[in-house]
């Protein structure tokens, strides 16, 4: 072959790729398929459909909530993980299954950073330091001064050891110094229920079924774990006021996708996530079940999913935490 005619061989080839990639469909070309690794009628299966409603109509194309129960959600969240990347399977999960329960396996199934590219958290929601009515505490001070008293320390009520409400609780009683005997539960309603019977003394979860206990008084939030104070219950006070400084702990739920999936996809998604969280559905939707919407760039869900795989991280080496079977 003569050097014009492997000139002439390239060109042809270069005019070949570039028609072939000219003939690739714009995304999506197809149905997308939105996993929720937990069973459905749960907040994140809710959200993630209120949500999928309408991004279908902005995406042109079916957007379709697979639930994949199983293992605390790291069955559904590993098939995600193991799908192509291609924008066509997606994983709507939160803190608890990403980053908690998968760091407390043996061996880590995968890794919610270099595993995961985030599309952007989409809501979450506060926990609270609360106690039921039988507890004596009024405040923080309080509370931590009758740990310190009682032999063996308070008993914690959490609804799974490694969960978001276990290790917030856990942090808790680093930064004040107190001992927790923790006293795990099937479920957050057995645990609130507990707290409710005074069974237990403390816990960390969310004002989420508790609100008409809250205002009789058989439930009594003791502190917000929220940077600010939560708009739902202005008046309690946060933890940070309280003089624990960096206490602070929160339950959000998003959308990812698997990594390797291309930036321009991704930017795609976002936009209509955005698109989403903003309709008047998912607003009342959110004032109804107390979540906040957050609205972030991609990037800074990454930078947040970072900071809580190396908080809780923290929590649970410092503890020993293990799961036992």
């Amino acid at each position: 072959m003569t050097r014009s005619d492997k000139w002439l061989a390239v060109v042809v080839l270069a005019q070949a790729l570039t028609t072939s990639l000219h003939a690739q469909p714009a995304y999506p070309a197809g149905p997308i398929t939105i996993v929720v690794p937990m069973a459905a009628g749960g907040t994140s299966d809710m959200v993630a459909r209120v949500l999928a409603r309408s991004m279908q109509d902005s995406l042109k194309q079916p957007v379709i909530i697979s639930n994949r129960a199983g293992a605390t959600g790291l069955i559904g969240s590993k098939a995600v993980q193991r799908s192509k990347p291609d924008g066509y399977t997606l994983l709507f999960t939160g803190v608890s299954t990403l980053v908690t329960s998968a760091m407390l396996q043996n061996p880590v199934p995968f890794d919610a950073v270099k595993d995961f590219s985030p599309v952007a958290r989409a809501v979450d929601y506060p926990l609270f330091i609360m106690t039921g009515s039988g507890n004596k505490a009024r405040n923080l001070q309080q509370l931590v001064e009758e740990a310190k008293q009682k032999s063996g320390g308070l008993t914690q009520a959490t609804p799974g050891v490694g969960s978001i409400s276990h290790l917030a609780c856990e942090a808790f009683s680093s930064a004040a110094g107190v001992s927790l005997r923790v006293i795990p539960y099937n479920s957050t309603r057995a645990a609130k229920q507990a707290l409710l019977s005074n069974e237990t003394d403390v816990g960390c979860m969310s004002e989420e079924g508790v609100a008409a206990f809250v205002a009789d008084g058989r439930i009594r939030l003791i502190a917000a774990l929220s940077p600010n104070r939560d708009a739902g219950s202005p008046n309690v006070p946060t933890a940070i006021e309280a003089g624990y400084p960096g206490l602070t702990a929160s339950v959000w739920q998003g959308l990812f996708a698997p990594k390797g999936t291309p930036v321009e996809v991704i930017n795609k998604l976002h936009h209509s996530l955005q698109s989403a969280l903003r309709t008047t559905e998912m607003v009342e939707f959110a004032r109804a079940q107390s979540l906040r919407i957050i609205n972030e760039e991609s990037a800074e869900a990454e930078s947040g999913v970072r900071a809580d795989q190396e908080k809780w991280a923290r929590v649970i080496k410092e503890k020993n935490i293990v799961l036992k079977d």
